[in-house]
Protein backbone atom coordinates (compact mmCIF):
# COMPACT_ATOMS: atom_id res chain seq x y z
CA UNK A 1 0.00 0.00 0.00
CA UNK A 2 1.15 3.66 -0.75
CA UNK A 3 2.27 5.51 2.59
CA UNK A 4 -0.09 7.82 3.72
CA UNK A 5 0.69 11.61 4.24
CA UNK A 6 0.24 13.10 7.75
CA UNK A 7 0.61 16.72 9.28
CA UNK A 8 2.14 17.24 12.73
CA UNK A 9 -0.69 20.32 14.39
CA UNK A 10 0.41 22.78 16.55
CA UNK A 11 -1.97 22.44 19.55
CA UNK A 12 -1.77 26.04 20.10
CA UNK A 13 -2.62 27.28 17.33
CA UNK A 14 -5.06 25.03 16.57
CA UNK A 15 -6.75 26.17 19.96
CA UNK A 16 -6.40 30.42 18.49
CA UNK A 17 -8.17 29.43 15.22
CA UNK A 18 -11.51 27.21 16.96
CA UNK A 19 -11.79 29.78 19.87
CA UNK A 20 -11.38 33.17 17.54
CA UNK A 21 -14.29 31.42 15.32
CA UNK A 22 -16.65 31.35 18.80
CA UNK A 23 -16.62 27.27 18.07
CA UNK A 24 -16.72 24.87 20.98
CA UNK A 25 -14.63 21.16 20.02
CA UNK A 26 -17.90 19.59 19.21
CA UNK A 27 -19.06 22.13 17.02
CA UNK A 28 -15.86 22.06 15.31
CA UNK A 29 -15.87 18.28 15.13
CA UNK A 30 -19.57 18.58 13.48
CA UNK A 31 -18.13 20.76 10.75
CA UNK A 32 -15.34 18.79 10.24
CA UNK A 33 -17.83 15.71 9.42
CA UNK A 34 -20.19 12.88 10.60
CA UNK A 35 -17.59 10.61 12.41
CA UNK A 36 -15.51 13.27 13.87
CA UNK A 37 -15.51 13.13 17.27
CA UNK A 38 -14.64 16.45 19.82
CA UNK A 39 -12.06 14.20 22.30
CA UNK A 40 -10.32 13.87 18.89
CA UNK A 41 -9.74 17.84 18.24
CA UNK A 42 -9.11 17.94 22.50
CA UNK A 43 -6.21 15.46 21.92
CA UNK A 44 -4.58 17.57 19.27
CA UNK A 45 -5.37 21.06 21.14
CA UNK A 46 -3.44 19.71 23.92
CA UNK A 47 -0.83 17.37 22.26
CA UNK A 48 1.25 19.39 20.92
CA UNK A 49 2.72 17.87 17.87
CA UNK A 50 0.16 15.10 17.61
CA UNK A 51 0.06 13.48 13.76
CA UNK A 52 -3.20 13.95 11.66
CA UNK A 53 -3.88 12.32 8.17
CA UNK A 54 -4.16 14.64 5.48
CA UNK A 55 -7.60 14.03 4.58
CA UNK A 56 -8.44 14.90 8.99
CA UNK A 57 -6.31 17.81 8.37
CA UNK A 58 -8.19 19.67 5.10
CA UNK A 59 -11.42 18.79 6.82
CA UNK A 60 -10.23 20.62 10.02
CA UNK A 61 -8.95 23.67 7.48
CA UNK A 62 -12.09 23.71 5.55
CA UNK A 63 -14.21 24.09 8.80
CA UNK A 64 -11.84 26.77 10.45
CA UNK A 65 -11.62 28.55 6.77
CA UNK A 66 -7.91 28.58 6.90
CA UNK A 67 -5.40 26.52 4.66
CA UNK A 68 -3.40 23.50 6.52
CA UNK A 69 -0.60 25.46 7.02
CA UNK A 70 -2.06 27.43 9.55
CA UNK A 71 -2.51 25.21 12.49
CA UNK A 72 0.43 22.57 11.34
CA UNK A 73 4.22 22.44 12.14
CA UNK A 74 6.69 21.28 9.49
CA UNK A 75 7.47 17.60 9.85
CA UNK A 76 10.97 16.10 9.98
CA UNK A 77 12.64 17.41 7.03
CA UNK A 78 11.57 20.53 7.08
CA UNK A 79 8.40 19.55 5.21
CA UNK A 80 4.77 20.12 5.82
CA UNK A 81 4.14 16.67 5.15
CA UNK A 82 5.64 13.42 5.96
CA UNK A 83 5.33 9.85 4.68
CA UNK A 84 3.62 7.25 6.93
CA UNK A 85 4.08 3.83 6.12
CA UNK A 86 1.28 1.34 6.31
CA UNK A 87 1.89 -1.42 8.61
CA UNK A 88 0.10 -4.82 8.49
CA UNK A 89 -1.37 -6.23 11.89
CA UNK A 90 -1.62 -9.82 12.16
Amino acid sequence: MPPVSTFRVSGPALRALREERGLSHQQLAEKCGPYRHHKSLLKLETGDGKAVSEKFAQEIAKALGVPVAAFTQPGPGGGEVRPTPWKRVA
